[in-house]
Order: structure tokens, then C-alpha cells, then sequence
């Protein structure tokens, strides 16, 4: 505790005015500790939003009185000439005043010393060279990466270049040998044909199912196990002649001739079925009770017996177009130049996977380097945002040794005013002269200079982040370019075996 220097000494002797003197005494403490009040009041509330629960209550003087029991214990101390008239250094009750209010300091020193350490634990977090030496490896190991990936497919690439080369040149071999100007026809939608099957089949059934509405009586002449049976008859085995026509565009003589057979296969087998359902109708016609197992002898018994009216013949010119239609359907499902259009078939699947591992092992580059650049900005944004924070809680704290010495000139203040008022009563209730020690004036003092060489020393490790910040912030953008040039060194070689494709006109 620091002592000013020393006040001329009260003259404590009782006189007639002592009434007056107390009342004149009581005045001048309330009115200074109105005035106090509101600065007391002030600096509670700024300490308490800095250091937050840890700050005392706020101070009043009238309340503190009561609370220490100021002038009771003062009447009590003067009844017992306490203390002596001779005693030069504080004791007793005003001891233990001044110790209430030296704890009050204490209590805000350490609360301000937590926002010190708090600040610094901040501060000791951010580690730049590591997130520096983190940034700069991502580079190397994306690369490793890389070219892990690369070896990995680099085999199987080079088999499926080597097959698409290799099936390439036999279909341009084949091509030239036969001289063969065309390229092969595919549908763009197969499953269309087998679509547009099903349907001729149903139409076929639907129609032969319905026959009275085109025959000479009004009953029905097909059973619905019939009419499908004949549908089916009527439409899969000239799509299946049908596929096997293509053919005739094959370059072997052979496989020529067995297509014209199967073409001539399909024609006979229309006008046979559509003879066959025009006896039938003839005959069912005139005998409704005719059945289609009594065909071939009627025939044989009868092979001119044919009607000559046209309601007979339209079920039959039905049946045959829908036949037709069946067989054009297979014609065109597949391949309509079999014999090179297999050989261009083998290329195209060859070529086709080549470009799919080719499409993955871009994607796989191209994640690889997103990645790696996520992780890189990533980084620099986490540390940005440390920083930040560290700079604002230094910021705040700046403002902590002046707060603090306003606050210690308040606890001053009102420990001087309950002296005061200690030392009035005690020196109106005792006998013997007041002592030398109520005289003396406390001084409060902060150690200023701990906590401000503490936050110079923050503010120089604040400066040192903000420079390494901006080296940082060049390596980052050093880093996104050499991620930039390793994509773009990865991705060429790939593009450009993917430009090695073979186009219709049949050149490289």
C-alpha cells in the first residue's frame, strides 16, 4: 500500500459544536459520494462488458457503509479509544477497509489478466509456418496423386488405344479391299422396331379377332386363342426373315444368296397365309360351322373354290401388308449392311471404350485438382479468420490499462470517503485525540506496466501475422497457379488421345 504524503492532523477534541460538525461532515461525504456515484456507476459498466461476470458489484458508498458496517464499528472502535492516539500506521477497521477495496483491484486485475491470457492463448493458436508448409506440400502430393492415378490406368489405356488402333486399321483394310464407299446404317432407337412388332401383332390380332365385321355373316368366325396364334404367325417369323435379309448387302456371295432365299421365304410365306385365311373365309361364310383344321382338305377337295367377293379378301390383304411391315421392321432393327458393318461395329465399341476410361481418368484429374485447391483455399481462409480474431480481441484489450486506472482511481476514491467517514465518527466518539494515522490518504496504484508490456508485445506478434499474412496470401495464388499448370499438364496428354478418333469419313 502506498501512502501520500500525510494530511495535517484532525483536531478531535469535544467541544459544544460537535453536533454541528458531524451534521457539516455527513453533508460534505454525501455530496461527494453523489458525484462519485455516477462515475462508479460508468466505470462498473465498462469493465463489466470487458471482463464480463468477473467485475465486483457495482460500487456504492451508502450500501458499502452498511455492508462493512462503517459507522458502527467506528462508534464502537472511538467508545474504546481505538485506535491509540498514537499510532502512525493503520490498523484495525481501516486496515480492513483498505483490504476490502485492495481486493476489489485484485479481483479486476485478474480478470484483466485473463483477457490478457486469453489473447495471447489466441495468439499461440496460430501457427502460419505450418499452414505455409501445409499450402506448399499440396502441390507436390496432388501431383503424387496424380501420378498415381495415371500409372494405375496408363496400362489399360494403352491396351484400349492399341485395340482401337488395331480395329481401325482392319475396318479401313476391309473398306478398301472392298471397295466400300459407305459407311454402315444403325437406328438411333432399336428398341423402337421391337416396339413397332408388338404393335402389328396386337393390330393383326385385334383385326383377325374382329373378323364378322368383314365377313358375309354377322357370327365370329375366329376364337381369340385363334386370332392370336394367327397374329403371331402373321408378324415374328417375317421379322425374324427380315433381320436375316440384311444381308443382301453383305459382300459374300454367299450370305447374299441366303438372304434373297430368306426374302423369297417371306413373300411365300405371306401369300401362303393370306390363302390360307382367304379359304378359310370362303368356306366359313358358307358353313359357319367350318374349322380351320378342314382347311387343307377343302383345299385339296376344292382348289378353285375361292369367293370373288371382296369382304373375303380383306382379312387376307391385311394379314399379307402387316406381314410385309413385320418383315421391313426386322429389315431395319439392326445393321442394315452386315458383311463391313460388323467390322465398323468392332471399331466404334473399341474406340467407345477407349473414350469412356479416357472420360474417367479426366474426371479423376479433374477431382483430384478441385480437391486440392478446396484444401488450399480452405486453409488460407481458416488462418485469415484466426488472424481476424486475434486482432480483434487485441484491439479490445488496448483499452484495458486506461479502464483499469480509471476504475482504480474510483476504488480511490470511495475508500477514502468511507475512511473519512470512519475517521469522523471514530474522532467524535472517542475522548483522547484523534491518531496520526487518520491523517493519511490511500493511493491506489495499477501496474500499468505488465499488462502494457503484454499487449506491445501481442500488437508486435500482430504485426508479424499481418506481413506473414500477405506472404501468405502470395503463396496461395502461387499455389492455384501450379495447380492450374498441373491440371492443364495432366489433362493435355489426355485430350489429345482423345482427338485421335476416327470420324465418318473414315480418316484419322
Amino acid at each position: 500500500m502506498e501512502q501520500s504524503i500525510p494530511s495535517p492532523p484532525l483536531d478531535t477534541r469535544r467541544s459544544t459544536g460537535a453536533g454541528l460538525d458531524m451534521k457539516t461532515a455527513f453533508g460534505s461525504l454525501r455530496l461527494a459520494a453523489a458525484g462519485l456515484g455516477r462515475h462508479l456507476a460508468a466505470g462498473a459498466s465498462i469493465l463489466k462488458d470487458q471482463f464480463g461476470s468477473g467485475t465486483p458489484e457495482t460500487l456504492d458508498v451508502d450500501r458499502l457503509s452498511a455492508r462493512l458496517k462503517i459507522e458502527e464499528r467506528a462508534r464502537s472502535d472511538g467508545g474504546r479509544e481505538l485506535p491509540s492516539s498514537t499510532e502512525e500506521v493503520v490498523t484495525g477497521t481501516q486496515r480492513e477497509i483498505i483490504s476490502y477495496f485492495k481486493g476489489l483491484q485484485r479481483k479486476v486485475q485478474r480478470s484483466a489478466m485473463r483477457s490478457t491470457d486469453k489473447i495471447r492463448k489466441c495468439g499461440d493458436e496460430i501457427d502460419i509456418l505450418d499452414v505455409e508448409g501445409c499450402l506448399l506440400d499440396i502441390p507436390s502430393s496432388c501431383e503424387n496423386e496424380l501420378l498415381r492415378i495415371s500409372a494405375q490406368s496408363q496400362s489399360q489405356l494403352r491396351v484400349l488405344e492399341e485395340r482401337a488402333s488395331l480395329q481401325q486399321r482392319d475396318y479401313e483394310a476391309f473398306r478398301e479391299e472392298n471397295m466400300l464407299k459407305r459407311l454402315a446404317e444403325y437406328p438411333r432407337t432399336p428398341i423402337f422396331h421391337f416396339v413397332l412388332l408388338a404393335v402389328l401383332t396386337a393390330v393383326g390380332a385385334v383385326v383377325i379377332g374382329n373378323a364378322p365385321t368383314f365377313a358375309l355373316t354377322g357370327e365370329r368366325i375366329f376364337s381369340p386363342l385363334a386370332a392370336v396364334s394367327l397374329a403371331l404367325i402373321m408378324t415374328i417369323p417375317p421379322f425374324a426373315l427380315g433381320v436375316v435379309f440384311r444381308s443382301v448387302n453383305h459382300v459374300r456371295a454367299s450370305r447374299r444368296l441366303v438372304a434373297w432365299l430368306a426374302g423369297t421365304f417371306t413373300m411365300l410365306l405371306a401369300v401362303l397365309l393370306a390363302a390360307f385365311l382367304a379359304y378359310y373365309t370362303t368356306f366359313a361364310s358358307a358353313d359357319p360351322s367350318f374349322e380351320l383344321r378342314s382347311v387343307p382338305g377343302a383345299i385339296w377337295s376344292n382348289p378353285g373354290g375361292l369367293s370373288t367377293e371382296l369382304s373375303v379378301w380383306v382379312i387376307p390383304g391385311i394379314v399379307l401388308v402387316l406381314g410385309l411391315a413385320a418383315a421391313v421392321t426386322g429389315y431395319k432393327s439392326d445393321d442394315r449392311y452386315p458383311g463391313y458393318g460388323d467390322v465398323q461395329r468392332a471399331f466404334y465399341r473399341a474406340r467407345d471404350q477407349r473414350d469412356a476410361l479416357i472420360a474417367r481418368l479426366r474426371k479423376r484429374v479433374n477431382v483430384v485438382i478441385d480437391n486440392a485447391g478446396a484444401k488450399a483455399d480452405a486453409l488460407r481462409k481458416r488462418l485469415k479468420t484466426s488472424v481476424k480474431q486475434y486482432s480483434r480481441l487485441l484491439e479490445e484489450a488496448k483499452r484495458l490499462p486506461v479502464e483499469l486506472n480509471d476504475y482504480s482511481v474510483v476504488l480511490e476514491d470511495t475508500c477514502n470517503i468511507l475512511l473519512d467517514r470512519y475517521r469522523v465518527i471514530n474522532a467524535h466518539s472517542r475522548r483522547s485525540n484523534a491518531p496520526i494515522s487518520f491523517s493519511e490518504h490511500v493511493s491506489f496504484r495499477l501496474d500499468r506496466d505488465r499488462m502494457a508490456d503484454i499487449l506491445d508485445e501481442q500488437q508486435t506478434r500482430m504485426e508479424r501475422y499481418q506481413q506473414a499474412m500477405v506472404k501468405l496470401e502470395n503463396e496461395a495464388a502461387q499455389v492455384r497457379q501450379k495447380l492450374k499448370n498441373l491440371n492443364y499438364r495432366m489433362i493435355t496428354p489426355i485430350e489429345e488421345s482423345a482427338e485421335n478418333r476416327f470420324d465418318q469419313s473414315g480418316t484419322v
